[in-house]
Protein backbone atom coordinates (compact mmCIF):
# COMPACT_ATOMS: atom_id res chain seq x y z
CA UNK A 1 0.00 0.00 0.00
CA UNK A 2 0.97 3.39 -0.95
CA UNK A 3 2.35 6.46 1.30
CA UNK A 4 -0.91 8.29 0.37
CA UNK A 5 -3.29 5.19 0.64
CA UNK A 6 -1.95 5.00 4.44
CA UNK A 7 -2.58 8.46 5.20
CA UNK A 8 -5.93 9.04 3.73
CA UNK A 9 -9.57 7.95 5.56
CA UNK A 10 -12.05 6.64 2.65
CA UNK A 11 -14.82 8.86 2.20
CA UNK A 12 -17.90 7.42 4.38
CA UNK A 13 -21.34 6.80 2.64
CA UNK A 14 -23.33 8.56 4.44
CA UNK A 15 -22.51 11.20 6.93
CA UNK A 16 -19.97 10.86 10.10
CA UNK A 17 -21.98 9.91 12.41
CA UNK A 18 -23.22 7.47 10.59
CA UNK A 19 -19.93 6.09 9.32
CA UNK A 20 -18.70 6.14 13.16
CA UNK A 21 -21.96 3.95 14.77
CA UNK A 22 -21.07 1.41 11.58
CA UNK A 23 -17.17 1.58 12.70
CA UNK A 24 -18.08 1.81 16.84
CA UNK A 25 -21.12 -0.32 17.41
CA UNK A 26 -20.81 -3.44 19.03
CA UNK A 27 -23.98 -4.70 18.32
CA UNK A 28 -27.77 -3.59 17.21
CA UNK A 29 -28.62 -2.82 21.10
CA UNK A 30 -25.67 0.02 20.71
CA UNK A 31 -27.08 0.94 17.26
CA UNK A 32 -30.46 1.49 18.27
CA UNK A 33 -29.38 3.20 21.63
CA UNK A 34 -27.94 6.07 19.86
CA UNK A 35 -30.92 6.74 17.72
CA UNK A 36 -33.68 6.13 20.43
CA UNK A 37 -35.83 8.68 20.90
CA UNK A 38 -35.72 7.66 24.39
CA UNK A 39 -32.61 9.39 24.52
CA UNK A 40 -31.44 12.95 24.56
CA UNK A 41 -29.24 14.12 20.98
CA UNK A 42 -27.13 16.00 23.67
CA UNK A 43 -26.43 12.29 25.66
CA UNK A 44 -25.93 10.67 22.62
CA UNK A 45 -23.41 13.62 21.23
CA UNK A 46 -21.59 13.83 24.46
CA UNK A 47 -20.82 9.75 24.70
CA UNK A 48 -19.94 9.48 21.46
CA UNK A 49 -17.81 12.41 21.85
CA UNK A 50 -15.77 10.26 24.72
CA UNK A 51 -16.21 7.47 23.92
CA UNK A 52 -15.61 6.81 20.07
CA UNK A 53 -14.92 10.08 18.44
CA UNK A 54 -15.07 13.67 18.39
CA UNK A 55 -18.48 14.60 16.13
CA UNK A 56 -20.82 17.79 16.65
CA UNK A 57 -23.97 17.95 18.06
CA UNK A 58 -25.52 19.26 15.25
CA UNK A 59 -24.61 16.11 12.73
CA UNK A 60 -25.83 13.73 15.72
CA UNK A 61 -29.22 15.72 15.38
CA UNK A 62 -28.95 15.75 11.82
CA UNK A 63 -28.76 11.97 11.81
CA UNK A 64 -31.17 11.16 14.20
CA UNK A 65 -34.21 13.35 12.55
CA UNK A 66 -32.60 11.52 9.13
CA UNK A 67 -31.58 14.71 7.26
CA UNK A 68 -28.03 14.04 6.68
CA UNK A 69 -26.38 11.80 3.33
CA UNK A 70 -27.27 8.41 5.19
CA UNK A 71 -30.41 8.95 3.96
CA UNK A 72 -30.51 11.46 1.12
CA UNK A 73 -32.66 9.65 -1.81
CA UNK A 74 -34.23 7.13 0.46
CA UNK A 75 -37.91 7.39 0.27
Amino acid sequence: MGKLAQVVKPKPNGCIFGDMIERYAEDDEDRAAVISPNVTAAAVWKFVSQEWEQVGLTTVKAHRAKECACFRGVA
